[in-house]
């Protein structure tokens, strides 16, 4: 599916069109593939509009970034989600 805008801007949607940047909140509970291509549970730390990333933390405490394509799951905020 192509945009008007083409590949100038980053996409507001994963390529799948299944998550859209505003979905994402603070304290959100989601599954992200690591760099491994593990899945990994972790909980939105901040959302970044401007570049379109997620900015999670792991139960290890390890703060990274994800693309909108690099989420397999989203949930709203899950009482102990990472223990």
């Amino acid at each position: 599916m192509s945009t008007t805008f083409g590949s100038r801007l980053p996409s507001q949607y994963d390529d799948n069109y299944c998550f859209f940047i505003h979905d994402f909140l603070p304290g959100d509970s989601l599954i992200v593939k690591d760099g491994h291509n593990n899945r990994v549970r972790a909980i939105v730390d901040s959302v970044d509009n401007k570049r379109m990333m997620i900015q999670y933390r792991t139960k290890e405490g390890k703060s990274d970034f994800a693309t909108l394509n690099e989420i397999i799951f989203l949930s709203f905020q899950e009482k102990g989600w990472l223990e």
